[in-house]
């Protein structure tokens, strides 16, 4: 069995119900998940309640609204789901019910994520962060560590690319590539396109037809990794951006784009 470990961001909206749907699927085809390791939410230099304030400052009060109701639904969905059917309701109870271990950390470079990465013997981590994980961390795993980014890289690296690649009309997909220090550029195992209408409908919308393929994108990214198969890339264009600003997200608005829809919120996973 191929040794597996996971590092996330404790995030209970999007992160943990694709864990939870992805964890039985890599498990029933032959991946041992020897450890799960949760960190603080992060983006980009941003950490804690920075990160809602400046959702709020650069999305404006009423999308903000709106990923705010988006997120109370995805939370009474999970709670119902944890009484009347499995039990979990956080990563902690996550790895419980799959007999995965389960360990907490404020920076996933910390020298006890990779002490436990060669301890364990890990072949293969897979990444849900927004760190720029370190040579020690990424050097840690036998094979190699996997990361998915929703771009066709190597186009529109960094944060946000499905802004950036709207804002310049630009076909949109998602890719899963073996990291390295230099972010978002290592070695691609497998790309996706998104289909123009999941594009042309919302931000939340192309994220929520995104992690609805994520297990089965992330599986065959294994595979390729394992088998050693890397693919070409569909772009040759290099390109890096970072947080938005409140102009750029008006410039995104006036290209037709739309950060969620109201129909999103009831789509909460």
């Amino acid at each position: 069995m191929t040794k597996i470990a996971i590092i996330s961001e404790r995030d209970n909206i999007w992160a943990l119900p694709v864990w939870q749907k992805t964890i039985p699927i890599l498990q029933k085809n032959g991946m041992d998940i020897v450890g799960i390791w949760v960190c603080p939410a992060k983006l980009g230099r941003l950490r804690g309640v920075d990160i809602p304030k400046w959702y709020f400052n650069t999305l404006g009060a009423f999308d903000f609204t709106k990923l705010g109701l988006f997120s109370l639904f995805s939370q009474l969905r999970r709670r119902l789901r944890q009484y009347t059917r499995n039990g979990i309701g956080n990563f902690s109870s996550l790895a419980k019910h799959y007999g995965i271990d389960y360990y907490e950390c404020d920076d996933p470079n910390s020298p006890k994520v990779v002490a436990m990465l060669k301890s364990a013997q890990v072949e293969i981590l897979i990444t849900w962060v927004g760190y720029i994980l370190k040579n020690q961390v990424l050097g840690a795993p036998q094979t190699g560590s996997i990361n998915k980014h929703a771009s066709i890289l190597p186009s529109y690296q960094g944060l946000f690319p499905y802004l950036w690649a709207y804002i310049s009309a630009a076909p949109q997909g998602v890719s899963f590539h073996i990291m390295n220090e230099n972010f978002d550029r290592g070695d691609i195992l497998l790309q996706q396109d998104v289909p123009k209408p999941i594009v042309e409908s919302s931000m939340v919308g192309f994220y929520l037809y995104v992690y609805e393929h994520f297990s089965k994108m992330l599986l065959e990214a294994i595979k390729n990794m394992i088998a050693g198969n890397f693919i070409v890339p569909q772009e040759t264009t290099s390109s890096v951006f970072g947080l938005p600003s409140r102009e750029d997200i008006n410039r995104f608005r006036k290209a037709g784009g739309k950060i969620i829809r109201w129909q999103d919120i009831f789509k909460a996973p």
